[in-house]
């Protein structure tokens, strides 16, 4: 088992931030905002500005959650319809806990561990620091707490937000930020799997195989697990599973799941089960699947009551426990993991890319019409970012979002699959738009096979990572790009 670290939290100076909201701007932003059940409205609102021990940070990647996806068919339920006890806050809300972006202002008390330009993602729990949970280091069971993007504070669904030091995480430059946006999810499967006591010798079964399903099965993978067996009805999914790493794949409606476990375990069960879909027949058929002293380990929010026999548990004493989001050592680990290789499937959960605007149709809709074919809605929250890092680089990927080449996403300092125009701008001292964009009319000249003159001041342009089917793809591509830098 492994067992997380987390310093006492009333030793944290920039922690308790109860009702105090990120004082406003007289800008306005773009943020998609929760009105209630099946009502959200993509609305200008009043730009935040950078607070006392607080970061302004640009998102880049949003994706959408279950959480999200039950509020608007369902809620308000997470959503407070009264002033959340830490934040004060009621719908409307701006939506977006899984997100990824970079730092662009940086409040008085804040370490210097973080400079503008940084990327980064958010650990979105609001917490207290004062009750029981907190003060043992169990943030995540805050008995007030809370989830930026749900519960206010803002959210990564929006142009720019303000979060509080604690929650902001460096990303590795060799993590894009579009992955990093998959830490939150990533980090629920993680926790599961460090507050379980699975070792890697153990067999383990996963009910469902579902974004949180598949992040269990990579959390096993990156911790040595040997036979992971998943259990799922949708056939897209049972796909999924296997692609993600899992050694068997059962389907409840036609598998004893209790039988097959055994004859793969020498008639012993298994060691550690996870309950990522809530449902009764799962959990029946789980508790019995566990050998003796097994543990059942449930990650799922269920919809309505279930039942239990306790004589199940208690002749074999087995275990059952309920696992809540993350900690912050979840947080990091995941990030090292995607760093250094051991969840290398990661990017694979992203089975679609959207921009902001689209939301609405193209993520929440088509996610009710089509859920079992999606893993991960990406969204692409702003089309361009001029940032300036230490080092006075800046880099913009565009690349194909669906199902065609388009200029519709963007990226900032990474690579991405399928390759695409490339451009990258060292900046002397500070981000010149008016030479930026010079340069980036030489770059549409020269796809086009025309002679440049390099009028830009702001050096060196380089064109193409990879392969494109030719150049009207970069032509498109590159003209797109800066009919869009000509309208920020």
């Amino acid at each position: 088992m492994t067992t997380t670290t987390t310093t006492l939290l009333t030793q944290d100076p920039n922690l308790v931030l109860k009702n105090r909201p990120a004082p406003r701007t007289d800008r306005q932003m773009k943020a998609l905002r929760f009105h209630g059940k099946e009502d959200l409205r993509y609305e200008d609102i009043s730009e935040p500005a950078c607070g006392k021990g607080q970061v302004k940070i640009k998102p880049a990647w949003c994706g959408i959650c279950g959480s999200d996806l039950h509020e608007y068919t369902g809620g308000p339920s997470l959503c407070p319809t009264s002033p959340h006890p830490i934040t004060g806050e009621t719908v409307p809300l701006t939506f977006g806990h899984e997100f990824s972006g970079v730092i662009e202002d940086i409040g008085e008390g804040v370490s210097e561990r973080f400079s503008r330009g940084d990327r980064v993602c958010v650990q979105p729990i609001i917490y207290d620091g004062e009750c029981g949970a907190c003060q043992d280091g169990l943030i995540n069971c805050c008995y007030k707490n809370g989830f930026i993007g749900l519960s206010g504070w803002g959210g990564g669904l929006s142009e720019h937000v303000v979060v509080p030091e604690y929650a902001v995480y460096k990303i590795p430059d060799n993590v894009g930020l579009d992955v990093a946006a998959l830490v939150e999810p990533l980090a629920v499967g993680w926790h599961a799997v460090n507050a379980s006591p699975f070792k890697p010798s153990d067999t383990a079964l996963i009910l469902g195989g579902g974004p949180i399903g598949l992040a269990v099965i990579q959390a096993l993978r990156a911790k040595g697990c040997q036979q992971i067996i998943v259990s799922e009805v949708s056939p897209m999914r049972k796909q999924f599973a296997r692609e993600f790493g899992a050694h068997v794949v059962l389907d409840p409606t036609e598998d004893d799941i209790v039988v097959c476990c055994k004859a793969r375990t020498k008639n012993q069960g298994v060691q550690v089960t996870f309950d990522c879909a809530g449902v009764q027949q799962g959990l029946d058929q789980a508790v019995l699947a566990l050998r003796a002293r097994g543990t059942h380990v449930n990650i799922a929010i269920w919809e309505k009551r279930c039942s239990i026999f306790p004589n199940d548990l208690v002749f074999r004493e087995r275990s059952y426990m309920g696992v809540a989001t993350y900690q912050k050592g979840d947080f990091q680990e995941v990030i090292e993991a995607l760093s250094d290789g051991r969840l290398d499937m990661a990017k694979k959960m992203i089975t679609k890319r959207i921009g902001l605007d689209e939301v609405v149709e193209e993520g929440f809709k088509s996610l009710i019409k089509d859920k079992t074919n999606q893993v991960k809605v990406m969204v692409s929250v702003v089309a361009f970012r001029a940032v300036q890092t230490q080092k006075h680089e800046l880099k913009v990927d565009i690349y194909d979002v669906a199902d065609g080449m388009s200029a519709r996403g963007w990226h900032l300092n990474a690579l991405q699959d399928p390759a695409a125009i490339h451009v990258a701008v060292t900046i002397p001292i500070v981000a010149v738009i008016d030479d930026l964009i010079k340069d980036l009319e030489e770059v549409v000249l020269s796809c086009q096979g025309k002679a440049v003159e390099k009028k830009g001041d702001t050096a060196a342009l380089y064109g193409v990572a990879g392969a494109l089917p030719d150049k009207s793809v970069v032509r498109e591509l590159a003209t797109g790009f800066l009919d869009t830098l000509h309208k920020a």
